[in-house]
């Protein structure tokens, strides 16, 4: 099964492709502080919709890491429609590659996609690597409230 192509199928109808909902992640991000300026790197991004929101509420410049071609596709063109493409800047790398600068950034966030750095303890590690003194990590690692059937598994 190509992965990739499926969590694009799985997530088409999604603006966020992790599992918070909308309204608490606004709620959040607002308690954070953001200002005009402030460097966000999102791991895992997705279509990028929290990035473009944060761009485009606060003056953030995100950095959004992803392996999913389609959705950073999707990603540059909701930046390009909000007015934020020269705000977001989208990569496709794995993120066990990537290369920033350390504690540069005012926020590190990666929900739903802890996997990509090798696990939850893991990714708390990386990402407080990559914050600033006063900066926030927001890590979101996902679950099942109750074990799936082998039928839906399949």
């Amino acid at each position: 099964m190509d992965h990739a192509k499926f969590t694009t199928v799985a997530h088409r109808e999604h603006r966020f492709c992790n599992p918070l909902d909308p309204a608490v992640l606004e709620r959040v991000m607002a308690g954070l502080g953001l200002s005009a300026g402030d460097r966000v790197i999102d791991v895992g991004c997705g279509k990028a919709a929290l990035l473009v929101d944060l761009a485009g509420r606060y003056g953030a410049i995100g950095f959004g890491v992803d392996i999913n071609s389609a959705f950073l596709a999707e990603g540059r063109a909701l930046a390009e429609r909000h007015g934020v493409a020269t705000s977001v800047t989208l990569m496709e790398t794995e993120a066990s590659r990537l290369e920033v600068e350390p504690a540069s950034f005012a926020l590190a966030l990666c929900i739903g996609s802890t996997h990509a750095l090798g696990g939850y303890p893991e990714t708390l590690r990386a990402l407080a690597r990559l914050v600033r003194p006063g900066g926030h990590v927001l890590a979101g690692q996902g679950y099942w409230k109750r074990a799936p059937a082998q039928e839906y598994l399949e």
